[in-house]
């Protein structure tokens, strides 16, 4: 016996023999309900080990008793969370199901699937999606879960910048960036200063050639850098 699981139906198979016949059966399943039918089923409703007992009698009024334990197994709890989802950008799904030592199978509403546990999902549109999630035991005892999310769109990082590019002197960043983007960083690339100022200025005290980077961050934590 390899078990069953919870809230699934369980058959009984009689395999008594006795000389002229059996008269009757009378099953108990351990959970305090009865049967008298020869091969019964039952629906055990919570996880457990259960002894089940058969009493047989045959057309002799003689009668004879079996017990053997029944193992009902839980049924895989599923759950997930997932993390900001950004067009365009690697989707998280934190898979958080009990026991361990189960098999998943993901859908998404885009089309994609996966096998993993925690799989990464790429969405090339925003709008509102929604992930499913199958888990399933050794026994194949399993359950589904589906959960909405939304994918929040992109901002697009870009700036220009005028001055005169001399030594000492205010050099101004204009911020070109789109997509909604709610605040930004500023690496001037001297190692001397930051901003988050929309528009920043910024004056270099040595001669060089300096790489600039911009994020821009919107309000759902969706970013790009230039």
């Amino acid at each position: 016996w390899a078990g069953a699981c919870a809230g699934s139906t369980v058959s009984f198979t009689d395999q008594s023999t006795t000389q002229g016949g059996i008269n009757t059966w009378q099953w108990n399943f351990g959970d305090g309900t009865t049967s008298g039918l020869q091969n019964p089923t039952h629906t055990y409703a919570n996880a457990g080990t259960y002894n089940v007992s058969l009493i047989i009698e045959n057309i002799y009024g003689c009668t004879d008793t079996i017990v053997q334990p029944v193992t009902i197994v839980p049924i895989p709890v599923p759950a997930f969370t997932v993390d900001t989802a950004c067009v365009g950008s690697g989707i998280n799904f934190i898979n958080t199901s009990s026991p361990s030592g189960l098999t998943y199978s993901w859908s998404f509403s885009n089309g994609s699937t996966s096998g993993s546990s925690n799989p990464t999902l790429i969405v090339g549109s925003a709008g509102n999606y929604s992930a499913t999630l199958i888990v399933l035991d050794s026994l194949g005892c399993g359950d589904t879960l589906t959960k909405p999310f939304v994918v929040h769109p992109q901002p697009v990082a870009n700036f220009t910048h005028t001055g005169s590019n001399c030594l000492n002197t205010p050099i101004t960043f204009t911020n070109t960036s789109t997509g909604n983007a709610t605040s930004y960083t500023w690496n001037f690339g001297d190692g001397t200063a930051t901003s988050t100022a929309t528009n920043p200025t910024h004056s270099y005290t040595s001669s060089g050639t300096y790489n600039v980077s911009l994020i821009a961050m919107n309000s759902f934590g969706c970013f790009d850098t230039i």
